[in-house]
């Protein structure tokens, strides 16, 4: 078992080690026990996320009280109390008069009522406690509780007695409040105790969760202790930053509900050893959000049976596959059957009229390729090529496309196509799920927009006689579906367009741990066999994916044993919450993992893009700043908040309230700082000084566009006259039009002639006076046309910094 680093290991306890603790002390007559978050656990992030919860209470609002005022209050009292006393100890009702001094007593009992009864249905018992106290019952040792709160005795004791079994709850000889004895654990409690004769200190065993309160504090007293340790110190942080990412992504959520956290239970009864990646991210990620998504199918069916539909599940290969083993794991049973129907089968199948290929041309108007819509829309071969011909011989142009795929003989074809394709789809299904007209076939994806059954939905319900439904991850609204047979564990009525538009452009992520081993299904046998694209993906990618599902689904299958209670609200909101957090602040061990994988396009395509690649955005950020992605390089990743997250965590929550507010911003918003590059223009016998200019990238880089007009002229950077040291990481020439495209330009780097500059490799330069220049030579390109010079620089030592005198 790893601790952290102020613990020995000899001083804590495992949660799974509890239940045999008294083994090692046989001498032990007085067994005593921390009451939150050792014997008592709550089912939210931290106390504080209880209050929001309070606010609908009757008494609470009548008072004009909310969750921050609650918070305050608490604060405030604990200081007077300090004043007065020179204690910080306070009860609940000291907190309500600080927090509304005008209420009489009979409105503060009704609102410590109403927060009692909260944690009541908020707290949960610890099994391995209990299995503590039941190992010091056989032994008949007294069990007292002592615990720092702001609940008097006799409110504790309901709380306990609400939560713990009868006997468990009997066997509590004493509850000791700290707001009743003046004093916490950690200022002289336990001395407090032994000098009244509650503990005596050579016969007994303190354990709770504290280091200081609990362990410290009651050895100093002379009191055997150990400390619970629940989790490791990077797993910590990491629930913190799932709890930072879920008021970042939805903001009002916090008033709304206060943080759930539904798996802490299970979590901590995992290895807390964090030397493997696959395992971490398998069993504190993955696990849990397919544990929520697993728990929300399982009430969409139940609610589907209950209204007599002849329900069929259908988990869509390949992102449906790890969500099937999820539900098994959860239920014990199959409640689905994996079917291959992919965007590209699903669109292949839905052309029945001139409208559905429109439909479909509307939606893919911007791709540039247009071999991959022919494929689509099976016409492939001789007659694909015909078209690619005609549309080349009018110049290229998209319109010239859609009218020679619009044309009747093209339409008969395509449909008569998707017709054969579309029966056998039809025989797949069939001999996978058994379906018959009057069925209703939910299909279960990751879903997203829910293209395919967008697609399929329409016929579906005309020529096949069923209801389609799809059961989504998430879900994010779309023109031309009906909104009543779409529902998604993260939608837009709980959560708003913001928070899904937030996280809609690195769904990637999640769909590569998702996803089933072989290539996404491109057409099916006459039997109804699915044939598969070839596989794209490294077979290294499919072990380390297939490690991480496995882990994946061993936390779901603890978290089906787990007592912990968890509302399906709950659940939505703690998954949405890690989404947020691997998508835009994971760990270390997470970025190393994704920045090696990579995920095929499908859709008729052979492309396999990298999720992210750090080192190369942090090139890209040197260039073009942190609004790189606009270039939209050919070598763009999929996940671009992970790569910022690399550069810098502003980098990424900035990016995240960009896609979340819909920010409109321009590269020259992102910084003002800037650097005049002066530069000497010769041409012939003439000679005239410019200056340019450049803006502030990332890293102390700064990037400058030189006009060169038709390159017939001389172009002299004066780096002397600013620098005695600089960095050039890139000097690019290319045509004006192609600024903000996607082309980098003409290297001229190496071409560049250097005066009185001395090149020490890298692109690291050293002025040696201040007339000292680089000089791009004219007519040394082929380029035609107005072009530019695109220069990115790092200053290294201004001339100013040493002076000239030299």
């Amino acid at each position: 078992m790893s601790v952290p680093g102020e613990i020995h290991e000899e001083d804590a306890v495992s949660v799974r080690a509890l239940p045999a603790l008294l083994d090692a002390y046989p001498d032990v007559e007085i067994l005593s026990l921390d009451c939150f978050d050792t014997l008592l656990w709550r089912t939210v992030h931290k106390p504080t996320d209880l209050f929001p919860r309070l606010q609908d209470g009757p008494a609470f609002a009548r008072a004009g009280l909310d969750a921050s005022q609650r918070v305050r209050a608490e604060r405030l009292a604990r200081r007077s109390a300090h004043i007065r006393t020179g204690a910080w100890e306070v009860t609940l009702g000291d907190i309500l008069r600080t927090a509304a001094p005008d209420l009489d007593d009979a409105a503060i009992a009704a609102i410590e009522e109403e927060e009692l009864l909260a944690e009541c249905g908020t707290c949960f018992p610890l099994p391995e406690a209990v299995e503590l106290m039941r190992a010091a019952m056989r032994r008949k040792l007294p069990i007292v509780i002592v615990s720092d709160t702001y609940f008097r005795e006799e409110q504790l004791r309901r709380l306990l007695a609400s939560c713990l079994p009868d006997d468990v709850y009997a066997a509590i000889s004493r509850v000791i409040v700290s707001c009743e004895h003046g004093a916490s654990k950690g200022t002289g409690l336990f001395d407090r105790l032994s000098r009244a004769g509650i503990v005596r200190p050579e016969v007994t065993l303190h354990v709770g969760d504290n280091p200081n309160a609990d362990l410290l504090a009651p050895v100093q007293a002379g009191i055997r202790a150990r400390v619970l340790y629940r989790f490791p110190t990077q797993r910590i942080e990491r629930m913190q930053d799932r709890a930072t990412a879920w008021r970042l992504v939805d903001p009002d959520a916090d008033h709304r509900a206060g943080m759930a956290s539904p798996w802490h239970a299970a979590l901590s009864r995992l290895d807390h050893e964090e030397d493997d990646p696959v395992r971490e991210l398998g069993q504190t990620c993955l696990g849990p959000m397919m544990h929520g998504f697993a728990r929300w199918i399982a009430d969409k069916r139940r609610e589907a049976l209950a209204s007599g539909a002849k329900l069929k599940i259908a988990f869509l290969m390949r992102d449906g596959h790890l969500p099937r083993r999820a539900c098994e794991a959860l239920l014990g049973e199959d409640i689905g059957r994996p079917v291959y129907v992919s965007r590209f089968s699903a669109f292949a199948a839905s052309f029945r009229s001139l409208a559905d290929i429109d439909r479909y041309l509307a939606m893919n108007a911007k791709i540039r390729n247009f071999g991959i819509i022919l494929k689509q829309l099976g016409l492939e071969g001789a007659i694909g090529n015909e078209i690619l011909r005609k549309v080349e011989r009018a110049g290229g142009a998209r319109e010239m496309f859609f009218s020679a795929v619009r044309a009747p003989a093209i339409v008969e074809r395509v449909i008569r196509w998707s017709a054969d394709y579309r029966k056998r789809m039809h025989r797949h299904l069939v001999s996978e799920l058994g379906i018959e007209r009057g069925d209703t076939l939910a299909f279960v994806d990751l879903g997203y927009f829910g293209n395919i059954q967008r697609a399929l939905e329409p016929m579906v319900r005309e020529e096949w006689g069923i209801e389609l439904l799809g059961w989504y991850f998430m879900c994010y609204p779309q023109a031309g579906t009906r909104a009543e047979t779409r529902s998604a564990l993260i939608d837009r009525a709980r959560y708003g367009e913001q928070t899904l538009r937030t996280l809609l452009p690195f769904m990637a992520t999640l769909e590569t741990l998702c996803t089933a081993p072989g290539g996404s299904v491109r057409d099916y046998a006459v039997d109804g066999t699915p044939v598969l694209e070839e596989q794209l993906i490294p077979v290294r990618q499919q072990a380390l994916v297939a490690g991480i599902q496995d882990q994946a689904i061993e936390f779901v299958r603890a978290a089906a044993a787990s007592s912990q209670p968890a509302t399906i609200d709950d659940l939505r909101d703690a998954t949405l919450a890690e989404l947020t957090r691997l998508l835009y602040m994971p760990a270390r061990h997470e970025m190393a993992l994704f920045s090696s994988f990579s995920m095929d396009e499908n859709m008729g395509s052979d492309l396999a893009i990298r999720i992210s690649d750090p080192d190369q955005a942090v090139l890209d950020m040197r260039r073009d700043g942190i609004f790189f992605a606009t270039r939209m390089r050919p070598k763009l990743r999929r996940n671009m908040a992970h790569e910022l997250r690399h550069c810098g965590m502003e980098l990424s929550l900035t990016t995240l309230s960009v896609y979340r507010n819909e920010l409109s911003m321009r590269s020259s918003d992102w910084s003002l700082r800037e650097e005049p590059l002066p530069l000497l223009y010769l041409s012939g016998q003439e000679a005239s000084r410019q200056q340019v200019t450049a803006q502030s990238t990332y890293d102390g880089f700064y990037r400058a566009r030189v006009p060169v007009g038709s390159g017939a002229a001389h172009v002299g950077l004066l780096l002397g006259e600013r620098y005695r040291w600089v960095q050039v990481l890139e000097a690019n020439l290319l045509p004006l039009e192609q600024l903000a495209g996607d082309l980098p330009g003409e290297d001229v780097r190496g071409r560049l002639i250097l005066d009185q500059i001395q090149d020490h490799g890298d692109g690291l330069l050293e002025c040696t006076s201040s007339s000292a220049f680089a000089m791009l030579p004219a007519s040394i390109t082929g380029l035609s046309g107005k072009l530019a010079l695109e220069i990115v620089f790092r200053p290294i030592l201004p001339r100013e910094a040493e002076g000239d005198a030299t």
